[in-house]
């Protein structure tokens, strides 16, 4: 059975990654929130949407008014997300195409709604620090 965990972790298998998924979940265990269920597979943390993207790369980054969810792994249907999710924050953002991107809350659950249901609409999401970061 091809679960959520598991797609989240042929990644970095498929992937030059800077860490393994080992480590990545054990840092977001300690400095973020790990949501794993057998619908969805997440790993993210609150932050600032207008954080540089060294602060949002730095696990050990506080942030004094987190509005926003960083996502950096996730497979699965996101909707299930919102069941877990341990607070509600406006924005959601991750990193494509080597910049952050940002939803706001309502417009990332309106997609959702279009392309995920109960059964299908997997989504995955994965961002990898660069060795260099370009900022935001």
């Amino acid at each position: 059975m091809n679960t959520p965990l598991l797609r989240a972790a042929e990644v970095y298998e498929k992937e030059v990654c800077k860490n393994s998924f080992d480590l990545d979940v054990a840092l977001y265990l300690k400095f973020g929130y790990v949501i794993a269920t057998p619908q969805v597979f997440l790993m993210g943390r609150p932050v600032e949407k207008g954080a540089s993207y060294q602060q949002l790369m730095d696990l050990t980054h506080q942030f004094e008014s987190p509005d926003c969810w960083w996502i950096f792994l996730a497979a699965g249907n996101l909707k299930e997300f919102f069941r877990y999710e341990p607070f509600p924050l406006p924005y959601f953002g991750w990193e494509r195409s080597n910049k952050p991107r940002y939803w706001k809350r309502k417009d990332l659950i309106r997609w959702l709604n279009q392309i995920c249901t109960k059964e299908e609409g997997e989504v995955l999401i994965h961002q990898q620090p660069r060795q260099s970061p370009q900022g935001t």
